[in-house]
């Protein structure tokens, strides 16, 4: 899967700007410069309405910060948070869902950097299976097994050191930013190529037929 495929998962994230910390503001308090500034009087402008400050200057800054990408899941923690979250309320009894309580956001796919087998993410793909029972109108919930050396290519798209799991979340329906093209090419490419996670033993359960007992007579 290129990096040009990938890249919506980042670029909000990678326009952060990246903070230089306390710790250097700090030493500038403790450190203040030991230049002198002459003024000249006849230069100097004491009355206010003297000093004209340019209209760019003064325009209001709170729109250039990044908003935080609501679409993308980052970590392990928060992936299998929402995960879990969804797999309860797939428990529940359709009659006692209503409006009030409504089903998280449903996710699209969850991308994997590490081995499956290991221990700490084995639990992802039955997860995926019961969390896609909470909007069973929507697809399901795609696994996508990575290889490791993409880590970091994917990691300097979404401006971190490291990632191990991140999950598209679905857009709502009712949201004004529920189209994201590039998302949504994303999606087909991966539920064209990758299949949906089964779960054995627990679809059966899920299910609840009757499998009669079968006895060969010879």
């Amino acid at each position: 899967m290129s990096g040009s495929l990938l890249s919506p998962l980042g670029e909000a994230n990678s326009q952060h700007p990246r903070s230089k910390g306390k710790r250097s503001r700090k030493r500038k308090r403790q450190n203040p410069g030991s230049k002198t500034i002459n003024l000249n009087p006849e230069t100097t402008k004491s009355d206010p309405e003297d000093v004209k400050i340019p209209h760019e200057s003064i325009r209001d800054h709170s729109s250039d910060s990044p908003k935080p990408d609501s679409h993308i899941l980052i970590g392990f923690n928060a992936v299998t948070q929402h995960l879990e979250t969804l797999s309860a309320t797939s428990r529940q009894h359709p009659g006692l869902q209503c409006a009030t309580f409504p089903s998280p956001p449903h996710i699209s796919a969850v991308f994997l950097l590490r081995p499956l087998d290991e221990l700490i993410y084995t639990h992802l793909p039955t997860l995926c299976y019961t969390a896609s029972l909470a909007h069973p109108e929507l697809p399901a919930t795609r696994l996508v097994l990575l290889d490791e050396s993409a880590e970091s290519q994917i990691a300097k798209v979404v401006g971190l050191a490291r990632v191990s799991v991140l999950a598209v979340v679905e857009p709502e329906s009712e949201s004004p930013d529920a189209v994201v093209p590039r998302l949504e090419s994303l999606m087909a490419y991966v539920r064209e190529h990758v299949e949906e996670v089964g779960a054995g033993w627990l679809a059966d359960a899920v299910s609840a037929k009757w499998l009669s007992t079968k006895v060969d007579v010879t």
